[in-house]
């Protein structure tokens, strides 16, 4: 079904097995096996050597974001200075603190610091049943491998560049000047909505 739509499907027996069902709500047992599979995906490919813009699926391009990522992530001699671009949540709670990076919109670079990274996230399967949240892993780990890693360059995106549901929510100037097309966004990430269109 995956390689019909254009992209490459990447399978193994040995995988675990993928809920049929749909998550009931959020934080439900199968949400958490569906957080996990976000980090196992990622470290595949991290350590096949591929670079990795993971999204999830309440996402949308206006414009390929890639392009600016990957411009500026380099120095002025081409060099690539940053191995990580990672998404601003819109959330100030203490659990995404001290970055507030969002787990459904960032890039990384194949790097031994990017494949240790995602290698520590996919380890942290206790940590996700325990609080439900793949973002709270995502979290602890970052800020672990900036210690075991202290010279990788990580840089966070802006939220008027890469707007989540924070802008849906608390800014809706914001979404107005989309709508007219004022404002030029890359992307729009739709997380925060619960059950708002229900």
């Amino acid at each position: 079904m995956i390689r019909a739509t254009g992209a490459m499907g990447y399978y193994h027996a040995s995988f675990t097995t993928v809920p049929r069902a749909a998550s009931g709500g959020y934080l439900d047992k199968v949400f958490v096996m569906m957080m996990w599979y976000k980090a196992f995906s990622l470290h595949v490919l991290l350590r096949m050597g591929f670079h990795v813009l993971f999204q999830d699926v309440d996402l949308v391009w206006f414009k390929s974001p890639l392009q600016h990522m990957h411009k500026h992530m380099q120095n002025d001699q081409g060099e690539f200075e940053y191995e990580a671009y990672l998404s601003d949540d819109g959330a100030r709670a203490i659990r995404y603190s001290p970055f507030f990076a969002n787990s459904g919109f960032y890039y990384l670079r194949s790097t031994e610091s990017t494949r240790s990274f995602s290698y520590s996230v996919m380890l942290g399967f206790d940590i996700l049943h325990a609080t439900g949240s793949h973002q709270n892993v995502f979290t602890f780990r970052l800020l672990e491998n900036m210690e075991l890693f202290p010279n990788t360059k990580k840089k966070f995106l802006n939220l008027l560049d890469f707007p989540s549901g924070v802008k849906f929510h608390h800014d809706k100037n914001f979404m107005q000047k989309i709508v007219k097309k004022t404002a030029h966004p890359f992307i729009f990430h739709m997380c925060w909505t619960g059950k708002s269109f229900s």
